[in-house]
């Protein structure tokens, strides 16, 4: 709450940074960002809220700002009696902005019973991230414009946190969200992606100059080295990510570079802990049902990609697009290809009107062809491997590799590749030689050969 609607980036901000906070205590159970956030600003029960989130209390509050002057006010609520068991108002000065997110903590311990000698509570007033305020609150900005996603707001996300680094050159938690920032709108905009790759490399390596154990910045790092098919190092910076943080993002990372590595069954273990950590995050669900159905289990897989579309993600409908061309449920794949393009600016004119009429007439070769290149221009994979369309699929892939957009061969390796529908593709020799030339199996020789393929001899191998 604020007289300022743009200064909404700061509430969003000092609510994360004291959820982070609470993380940190052992046996105190704290679901992540996007599940706590996605009841902000709704009229919901507070017992519904706490049913879907799985938790017995619930800490809400509001933020107000004026100039350096805040006004916070926070309640911790019993759901099981639906009861205030402890609240407070803090009129202070933007300075002391980290002693009270300090003091909420310490009060919330306090209140659930939790001993503080195990609770393991670092205070932020005294490890402060920074003494620079014009620079936190840049700092907060870039994070806010970061969750938004989409190119002006990530643009917008790297001149903020730049600005914060500028500021306080000795900022962590910023120059590790630059590089987390940088190596994300690569994907975005790609015909900028080598700038993007210098500024996430810079400020990666700057941050863990300052901490080495920034799991943000090993997780942007890690990201680069991935799309880039390093694959070793970049898996390894990820599960240290993974492994250092409780906060979902680094672990669904790792479990994302590991589907997309083909180790299905491995990253089923990290989007599981990456579920329990954020139970309503629609882009999770989405990619635990590219899991289930990587694996064959399409019932979970339908179960995920539902919950995805429910929490307003598009990969939602590529999940179930995907299972109902597998079914052979023509209307159905009709009905989530005509809400995919409905929802996105990128596909070309006409695409639902030709795929349905070769889906429709599956018979009829110019129908067909005609589907064949629209789906080109939309790497539209799901559907070229319904049409029997494999040696397309692959020259698509060599494409993207020849054009160096690796973000989007690692992105077609997470969601598609693996799954049943490409098990034509994965028997073609050129399949086995891109897989080479990604020096995918370089990885699988020292790490371990993944869920399906296996080695034939010293120098040959094959995938099911």
């Amino acid at each position: 709450m604020s007289a300022d609607p743009d200064n909404e980036y700061f509430s969003d901000g000092i609510s994360e940074e004291l959820l982070n906070l609470l993380v940190q205590v052992n046996g105190l159970r704290v679901p992540s960002r996007t599940s706590s956030f996605a009841f902000k600003g709704k009229n919901m029960d507070i017992k519904e809220i706490a049913r879907q989130l799985s938790v017995a209390h619930i800490l809400e509050g509001s933020v107000r700002k004026s100039g350096d002057q805040l006004r916070i006010t926070a309640q911790l609520i019993d759901v099981s009696t639906d009861t205030h068991v402890w609240s407070k108002t803090y009129d202070r000065k933007l300075e002391n902005i980290f002693a009270i997110q300090d003091e909420i903590a310490r009060e919330i311990v306090k209140e659930l019973k939790i001993s503080l000698a195990t609770a393991v509570l670092i205070s932020r007033d005294e490890s402060r991230p920074t003494e620079d305020m014009q620079a936190y609150q840049d700092y907060l900005r870039g994070h806010y414009l970061f969750i938004q996603r989409g190119v002006p707001s990530l643009k917008a996300s790297i001149a903020a946190l730049q600005s914060a680094v500028a500021s306080d050159p000795q900022f962590v938690e910023a120059w590790a969200s630059l590089s987390l920032t940088a190596s994300t709108i690569k994907g975005w905009d790609p015909d900028n992606a080598d700038s993007y790759t210098k500024i996430a490399q810079a400020a990666g390596t700057r941050a863990l100059e300052l901490d080495e154990n920034s799991a943000i910045a090993l997780t942007g790092l890690g990201q680069l080295k991935v799309d880039s098919f390093d694959w070793a190092e970049g898996l390894d910076y990820l599960q240290r990510a993974a492994s250092l943080s409780k906060d979902v993002n680094q672990t669904y990372f790792y479990g994302n570079a590991l589907q997309s590595a083909g180790y299905a069954t491995a990253a089923r273990k990290w989007y599981e802990k990456a579920e329990t950590l954020d139970p309503a995050y629609p882009q999770l669900q989405a990619f635990i049902g590219f899991n289930a159905h990587n694996r064959g289990d399409l019932i979970a897989a339908k179960l995920h990609f539902q919950r995805a579309i429910a929490g307003g993600n598009r990969n939602g409908q590529v999940g179930m697009y995907s299972l109902a061309l597998q079914a052979g449920d023509i209307n159905n794949a009709i009905v989530y290809l005509g809400e995919l393009v409905a929802e996105n600016t990128y596909y070309q004119d006409g695409t639902v009107e030709v795929i349905s009429a070769a889906l429709a007439n599956p018979g009829n070769a110019e129908y067909r062809e005609r589907a064949i290149k629209i789906a080109l221009e939309n790497s539209d994979f799901r559907f070229l491997s319904h049409v029997g369309a494999t040696a397309e699929s692959m020259r698509q892939l060599q494409v993207f590799l020849a054009e160096g957009d690796d973000n989007l061969v690692s992105v077609v390796f997470s969601v598609h590749i693996w799954s049943p529908e490409f098990t034509n593709l994965r028997q073609l020799p050129e399949f086995k030689q891109f897989l080479r030339d990604i020096d995918l199996v370089e990885l699988w020789k020292t790490r371990g050969w993944p869920d399906l393929c296996q080695p034939l001899g010293e120098d040959d191998f094959e995938c099911k």
